[in-house]
């Protein structure tokens, strides 16, 4: 992996650059605290740019009724998607296309104007990277959570499962080395360091106190699915019947998702893993982390965990 220090921060605007894995060159597009190789730029990112990308999603239109879910990375934004689609709608049936044709981060603008409303948009940029319409309006924003012990260990398999992805480590990336890229202060991870992306989202609400967001922790949807659909559909201004909460409950369990996103849908993500298969429902448990982590790193992990909490009132379930 690459020694260059791209910094524990990120800065707020940082050009491309270079850093070498395995004695290869690779490319990195760093902006607003955000990264991305640039192999995974040009195959996903419409603009092939991803300052240009940023700029076009700030463009985007904004129109009453959208949502959307601002989510670090495998924390769930699939699942809820899925929940707030079938809320909006009232019924519990699946989209037909996955989530990735509402996500700002792989859409054009002409796209994204021709989704039909309501609109349930997601993104992992933070809401400073919203539509300035979005934000001005203040059009309802879902921050989805879920503990960092079961995210590093739900994003090392993720990155497994795409080659262009690899750029953090050498093929056959093993766990031991990807905790290290987790929590490493130099190593670029994309597509930004998970406590950078929970302290923005803090620091967002503390700023607009005004703004309506609510908070949905992972661990709390798996425990209290009904319960946490009613409080979501509370806050988007829904009606929902105790027969529709149970079933989009049910129509969302993981098992569920996974055979009807695999029966169901074109998912053209599952074209660029390198077995074909959509890493998106693996397991969708609490506390997965215990069958990777051994005593040393889940010891050095709570030292990182407390380091990186120290400004923060976030607080997770581990089980």
């Amino acid at each position: 992996i690459g020694s260059e220090n791209i910094s524990d921060t990120y800065p707020v605007t940082m050009p491309m650059k270079e850093i070498e894995v395995d004695g290869k060159k690779k490319i990195l597009h760093l902006e607003e605290g955000f990264v991305m190789p640039d192999e995974m730029v040009q195959k996903v990112i419409p603009a092939k740019d991803l300052k240009l990308q940023i700029q076009w999603i700030r463009e985007m239109e904004s129109r009453d009724g959208d949502i959307v879910i601002c989510a670090y990375p495998k924390t769930g934004t699939h699942w809820i998607w899925e929940v707030l689609c079938m809320l909006s709608k009232g019924k519990a049936e699946y989209e037909n296309k996955v989530k990735e044709v509402a996500m700002l981060d792989f859409c054009t603008k002409e796209q994204v104007a021709n989704l039909s409303s309501p609109r349930v948009l997601n993104t992992h940029f933070t809401p400073n990277i919203l539509p300035a319409g979005f934000i001005e309006n203040k059009r309802k924003i879902v921050n989805v959570m879920r503990n960092p012990k079961d995210v590093c260990v739900s994003m090392y398999h993720h990155r497994k499962a795409f080659e262009d992805l690899q750029h953090v480590g050498k093929d056959g990336l093993n766990f031991s080395e990807f905790l290290k890229v987790f929590t490493s202060d130099s190593i670029p991870l994309p597509p930004t360091k998970y406590y950078w992306f929970l302290k923005q989202m803090e620091k967002f609400r503390k700023d607009n106190p005004d703004y309506p967001i609510i908070d949905v922790y992972y661990e709390d949807m798996k425990k209290r699915p009904e319960q946490e659909i009613k409080r979501i559909a509370e806050f988007l201004g829904l009606e929902a019947s105790d027969e529709l909460v149970s079933s989009v409950s049910e129509k969302c369990h993981i098992t569920n998702l996974r055979e009807a996103n695999d029966k169901h849908r074109d998912d053209f993500v599952k074209k660029r893993t390198q077995d074909g298969k959509s890493p998106m429902y693996r397991k969708g448990q609490i506390g997965d982390w215990k069958n990777h982590f051994t005593v040393a790193e889940n010891e050095m992990f709570d030292k990182w965990i407390e380091k990186q909490s120290e400004d923060t009132d976030i607080r997770f379930q581990y089980e």
